[in-house]
């Protein structure tokens, strides 16, 4: 009888738990890193500089230029595109999520003084 009594009670136990669940949320963090020649310092006596850059993300990206300092008609490109003129903060190349090889030249025309900065940024609605 006891043996009865105790199935009874798992028997009415059993569906109430397996009624509840549990939610689970998994949040993943933003990685993004930036390898390489990162900052051109720009003189009237170099006109063009070429660099290399490795980029590391887990989400979609931008590249963004900084230019500080007299750096007049600054011009940045990727390979052998289209120069995109800089102004003091200037978004110069997307892309998706992965490791990627940019190979980028810098240049001005007139007297320069100052520094082109690269850096990161998600790009809009890049979310992992």
């Amino acid at each position: 009888m006891k043996l009865v009594a105790v199935l009874l009670v798992l028997l009415a136990v059993a569906p109430a738990a397996q009624a509840a669940s549990t939610q689970v949320s998994i949040s993943i963090p933003v990685t993004q890193a930036i390898e390489g020649i990162t900052t051109v310092a720009l003189t009237s006596r170099a006109a063009t500089t070429q660099a290399r850059l490795v980029v590391k993300s887990n989400v979609p990206w931008t590249l963004v230029a900084r230019v500080s300092g007299t750096i007049p008609e600054a011009a940045f490109r990727v390979g052998a595109g289209a120069w995109t003129p800089l102004d003091a903060v200037t978004p110069v190349l997307r892309g998706p999520r992965g490791v990627h090889v940019v190979m980028y030249e810098v240049r001005t025309q007139g007297a320069a003084q100052g520094l082109i900065t690269l850096s990161l940024a998600p790009a809009p609605g890049g979310t992992p």
